[in-house]
């Protein structure tokens, strides 16, 4: 597989998976309710 596919595909996969994460990690801990 040529490499600038590789670092596409990456790329998206980053793009699109960190984000997806980051509130599911931030919703326990509920910034918003301690206040």
């Amino acid at each position: 597989m040529p490499l600038s596919l590789f670092l596409a595909f990456a790329g998206t996969a980053l793009v699109v998976l960190i984000p997806a994460c980051l509130p599911l990690s931030k919703r326990p801990p509920g910034p918003v309710d301690q206040n």
